[in-house]
């Protein structure tokens, strides 16, 4: 198995993914080709690959480049993990989404400063599935890069490379949900379905060991029958006040509860459980996330700042240099899924991940986020939710497919017909003066041809 990892010198993924790569038993002997276009954090991200491998020498063979060319050369697998503008982009847009009065949790999937990050990474992605299609026709493209949803479409529609997203959202929410009810990981079977849109995902099944979720938040006395009329910060006291022995039996099992306080509060009110945590699922709900409630604050849904992932980055940036001076250094799997799926992938066994893909490739049927199991999956799935959350789950997959074409096509009227009918964008007070803000931040990738 011949591996690229395209954006191998980020901070957060390079590092993890590399890891990940060579503890992954299965792998042994695949090669893997590290690209960057910044020189000095491939550099440095080769020096943390040098120093798992001396650790590990049989596990993957490496090397680096800065031509793309060579990197997609005989390639089976391309890992696509990058951050166009990184950080100084993303302060520019969500600070102008801010000036016309739209306010984001998050901002990498909706609203204006999603539809800024599509109108940069489209193109991108775009020219590497067609550096693909005469270097290496044949092989698959993972994408972890958001928004996830959009840039699938996009190479499905444009291009003739096969392409599936990863997002680890849903294990997120499952890791919360063993700390919430003091189960172990290691020894719990968890079956779980999913069926939604990145971010906007929804669990169609859960069961811990058998058992489904529904029962054991029964017992736990936090399902309430009922609708919680008025404000939701009582309504979340209540959620936690009632999770009973479980948050008794394990301090952990407190912040978790908090963290999916919203999580339950829906499931409470829809009978099934969101897939996602609330800081990204919330942009997609106009009820929760508008002037009315302080964009979230009012239903405890937590954002994330830029101030926030820089620190992040500066974190993780020590941990890659403590690894390169200390390389016998404690190291342990992180639990993503790109390894997992790729030895599925070039063992032929069936196992089950969750993924995005088209519903039908070449159509305009949307970018579903759901559970498949590889090399046994057949057709589409039905989706056992209730009828108000699949018609917006349509809703939402039209925009994208129109955020799409417009910046394929550099259509600049239809971007404002999205921007207008957007969960977030719905709030803009000049939609018209926020999209041009928005190509002029973008200016450098929308004049590029696609």
């Amino acid at each position: 198995m011949n591996i690229a990892f395209i954006g191998a010198g980020g901070v957060r993924w390079g590092p993890m993914i590399i890891r990940d790569l060579t503890l992954t038993p299965g792998l042994d002997g695949c090669s893997l080709i590290l690209y960057d276009i910044d020189k000095s954090a491939l550099e440095r991200v080769w020096r943390y690959a040098m120093a798992l491998q001396h650790r590990l020498p049989d596990r993957l063979r490496m090397d680096r480049t800065l031509s793309l060319h060579r990197a997609l050369e005989d390639r089976d697998i391309v890992i696509l993990s990058i951050s166009a503008g990184k950080l100084t982009l993303m302060a520019q847009e969500l600070e102008l989404a801010s000036r016309f009065d739209v306010h984001h949790t998050t901002g990498d999937t909706i609203g204006p400063a999603g539809i800024s990050r599509a109108m940069r990474h489209i193109p991108v992605i775009l020219n590497i599935a067609r550096q693909m299609e005469s270097i290496c026709p044949h092989a698959l493209l993972l994408n972890t890069t958001n928004p996830l949803s959009p840039l699938i479409a996009a190479v499905e529609r444009y291009s003739r490379i096969r392409t599936l997203g990863l997002c680890h959202e849903p294990h997120h929410v499952v890791r919360h949900l063993l700390r919430m009810l003091n189960r172990p990981p290691s020894s719990t079977f968890v079956r779980a379905s999913v069926w939604g849109v990145n971010h906007f995902s929804w669990f169609t099944r859960l069961d811990f060991d058998g058992e489904p979720f529904r029962d054991l938040w029964r017992r736990s006395r936090g399902f309430k029958s009922s609708r919680c009329p008025g404000p939701w910060h009582p309504a979340i006291n209540a959620v936690i006040g009632r999770a009973g022995y479980y948050i008794a039996s394990r301090s952990g099992g407190v912040s978790s509860v908090m963290t999916l306080a919203l999580n339950l509060k829906l499931f409470n009110d829809f009978g099934v459980l969101p897939a996602c945590r609330p800081r990204h699922f919330a942009e997609f709900m106009p009820e929760v996330v508008n002037p009315g409630t302080n964009w979230g604050r009012f239903y405890a849904v937590p954002s994330i700042s830029v101030i926030q992932r820089r620190q992040f980055e500066r974190d993780n940036l020590r941990e890659i240099l403590h690894f390169i001076r200390n390389p016998d250094a404690p190291i342990s799997f992180s639990g993503r899924c790109i390894a997992p799926l790729i030895r599925t992938l070039s063992c032929k066994t069936p196992e089950r991940y969750y993924i995005n893909v088209t519903e039908s490739p070449g159509d305009r049927g949307g970018v579903i986020e759901r559970d498949v199991l590889i090399h046994a999956d057949k057709g589409r799935v039905r989706p056992d939710l209730p009828g108000s959350l699949i018609r917006r789950i349509r809703t939402i997959l039209e925009l994208q497919n129109c955020i799409v074409q417009a910046i394929a096509e550099r259509d600049p009227r239809m971007l404002l017909q999205v921007m207008r009918q957007d969960p977030l964008g719905r709030h803009c007070s000049n939609p018209g003066a926020l999209l041009d803000g928005l190509i002029r931040i973008n200016r450098r990738w929308w004049n590029d041809e696609v």
